[in-house]
């Protein structure tokens, strides 16, 4: 005869499954709870950044289309009078002409800019840009980048490593770039530079823009081209109307770099820094790819 189960045990059976039930709810209602927490907070924080990213570079955004426009119009202006010798350093190099001197100060105040907003953007993540600004900081990069480049822009053709003899060391502009931006407003005018320019820790800089030519045996020349290509493709991209240029106007710049292998090489800088699929980007990259073709009678493979 079966014995009756007693009240401990059908109270037991019940309630067992009652706490269960009761911590699997509680449970998942703080994981739901936790979930929706995260990811406000992940919202949150990619809504702020991409605040502070559009502050940073819309404060930086008019001077860096300022000072680019005024660089490009010095290598433009170079282009056809090289040879005339504005560029010659003069002893002390404070004795240097107006066309020196201001050369000088044009490319300062553009890499003044440049390092501004790379230290800004240091502190912010990158990740949350959008495309128009992720595009804006990759030419910031390439901007700080091409005055220094020892490999890229120069692969499969002899290079001394060694000296800044055709680029300054990435160090050594960040440095200048520094001393320069001690100057007040007042004595960046050409004529009031002079401690800026007798200052032998600049010597690296004056040498690099000295005499600058082509057809001298030298890399530098088209190192410069190579920055004139990229403040154009700058402009036209986030400059005005004035500033568009045609595949023709950036190929009539490709054609002054001397060789060839720096119009290839330069193809694949612009990819690396995910420029190629912006429509300046592609425009360039037409440019070089026709430029490459007309020297050399050959595709770029």
């Amino acid at each position: 005869m079966q014995e009756p189960t007693s009240f401990f045990n059908l109270s037991t059976d019940l309630l067992l499954p009652a706490v269960v039930s009761t911590v699997v709810t509680v449970a998942v209602s703080f994981l739901l709870k936790w979930a929706e927490v995260w990811r406000s907070a992940d919202v949150s924080y990619r809504f702020e950044q991409k605040r502070k990213i559009k502050e940073a570079l819309g404060k930086y955004h008019g001077v860096l289309l300022d000072t680019a426009e005024k660089m490009d119009g010095r290598l433009e202006n170079l282009s056809g009078n090289y040879d005339k010798e504005w560029l010659v350093v003069g002893h002390p190099s404070s004795n240097s002409g107006y066309y020196f001197v201001s050369t000088v100060q044009r490319l300062m105040c553009f890499y003044e800019v440049v390092y501004k907003i790379e230290r800004e953007a240091v502190a912010l993540d990158a990740r949350n840009a959008d495309s128009s600004d992720f595009e804006f900081l990759n030419f910031v990069a390439v901007f700080r980048w091409i005055l220094s480049d020892v490999e890229g822009l120069f692969k499969g053709l002899s290079y001394d490593r060694t000296s800044e003899y055709d680029h300054l060391y990435a160090d050594s502009l960040k440095e200048i770039c520094a001393r320069f931006a001690k100057l007040a407003d007042r004595d960046r005018q050409s004529a009031e530079m002079h401690w800026f320019l007798d200052n032998p820790h600049n010597a690296a800089l004056l040498n690099l823009i000295s005499g600058l030519k082509p057809s001298e045996g030298r890399r530098r020349w088209d190192r410069f081209v190579a920055l004139h290509l990229f403040l154009a493709c700058f402009q036209d991209m986030f400059g005005h109307k004035r500033h568009q240029r045609s595949i023709e106007r950036f190929r009539l710049i490709a054609s002054r770099i001397e060789s060839p292998i720096v119009l290839r090489n330069m193809i694949s800088i612009i990819s690396s820094y995910a420029l190629s699929d912006c429509a300046s980007g592609q425009k360039l990259i037409r440019a070089l790819e026709l430029e490459y073709r007309s020297k050399t009678g050959a595709y770029i493979s």
